[in-house]
Parts: C-alpha cells; sequence; structure tokens
C-alpha cells in the first residue's frame, strides 16, 4: 500500500473541503472550544486534526484518518 499524503484528503465537493479547513484554522487555536455537534462531521474532522497535529490529541495513523474522511464525504454526498 502506497504512503498516504495530505493531497489524498483532497476528494469530495468543496464545499465540504471548506468545511475541514475551516475546522482545521479553528483547532489550530488554543482558545477555540471543542465542537458541538451542531457542527458538520468534516469541520469536527479538521479541528480533531488539528489538535493532533498540535500534539493536544493523541496522534492517530494516516489511514484511519483518510478512512474517516472518506466516510464524510461519502455520507454528505448520498443524503
Amino acid at each position: 500500500m502506497k504512503p498516504l499524503t495530505s493531497y489524498d484528503m483532497l476528494d469530495g465537493p468543496e464545499w465540504i473541503q471548506d468545511e475541514c479547513a475551516e475546522g482545521y484554522r479553528d483547532g489550530r487555536r488554543p482558545d477555540s472550544p471543542y465542537p458541538t455537534s451542531n457542527l458538520s462531521p468534516a469541520y469536527i474532522h479538521g479541528f480533531n486534526n488539528a489538535r493532533r497535529d498540535a500534539g493536544t490529541m493523541p496522534p492517530v495513523g494516516m489511514h484511519e484518518i483518510a478512512s474517516t474522511w472518506n466516510m464524510i464525504v461519502c455520507s454528505e454526498i448520498i443524503e
């Protein structure tokens, strides 16, 4: 299996990518509260990844991150 990169995460409708990027930006700010369920799964995914990158959440493997992203994209497209 080839190594995954952040480029592999760019699939999906643009609005889902935007939500994830917004969550990531907010997650990088240490004063941001943890997102509630009224925010999209893509936003929360980005937020969690920012916290992992900052070292405030435990790391997970890239394949788990990619799998979660793929589930988010598929669930949003189907709805």
